[in-house]
């Protein structure tokens, strides 16, 4: 018998059925500008921790913090952390509602019990975050109390009779250049943050 031509992992035995399958080409891909590329963004965890989390923090002057939002605040000055969901969390460990819920510096929450657990497995006082591989410990204070709330559904004013569009209300929001702080319609700009107007 004829042999077909000879192939990475053996012969190519394609000529027995009378087909050969075509060869693959890549298709080229076009050329973009860098100009309208756009910024290459990174995950920044700090940024995505004081975006989406609350910190109940020990007294101090927050100054900075107050004045550059993006900026994460000292982690050995956090108290607390409130944490709003979408839905019922569950712990990635256990897939229970989590037991006296911790957040651990890589911004994921366990149960308090499951990291004991984890910790007493790898003999020290220190592991792998299960998610990210991150290392874990259980030092006083790096791992942070976390309350956790499931956002109510919103609902839309208007359309309670059927076949009636239903409407929503949007306000504008005003924030005074230098401020964190955003205020509503009834609010003027004014050195330093907001004044509210009269009669507002």
């Amino acid at each position: 018998a004829g042999g077909g031509g000879g192939s990475r992992n053996g012969r190519d035995a394609s000529y027995l059925l009378n087909f050969r399958a075509p060869e693959r080409r890549e298709a080229a891909r076009p050329f973009i500008p860098s100009r309208f590329r756009g910024p290459v963004s990174r995950f920044d965890k700090d940024r995505y921790m004081q975006a989406n989390y609350r910190f109940v923090v020990a007294d101090g002057d927050y100054s900075t913090e107050l004045a550059l939002p993006d900026k994460m605040v000292d982690w050995d000055t956090i108290r607390e952390v409130h944490l709003t969901t979408d839905s019922p969390y569950h712990c990635p460990i256990c897939i229970d509602p989590p037991v006296a819920a911790r957040l651990t510096k890589c911004g994921h929450v366990y149960c308090w019990p499951c990291l004991q657990r984890m910790f007493a497995s790898c003999g020290k006082n220190y592991g792998p975050c299960p998610i990210c591989t991150n290392i874990v410990t259980g030092n006083p204070g790096s791992l942070k109390p976390s309350v956790l709330r499931v956002a109510p559904p919103v609902t839309v004013a208007g359309g309670g009779v059927k076949g009636e569009a239903a409407t929503v209300e949007f306000r504008l929001m005003r924030r005074a250049r230098g401020s964190t702080v955003a205020g509503g319609p009834q609010y003027r700009e004014a050195e330093g943050g907001f004044n509210k107007m009269a009669g507002g």
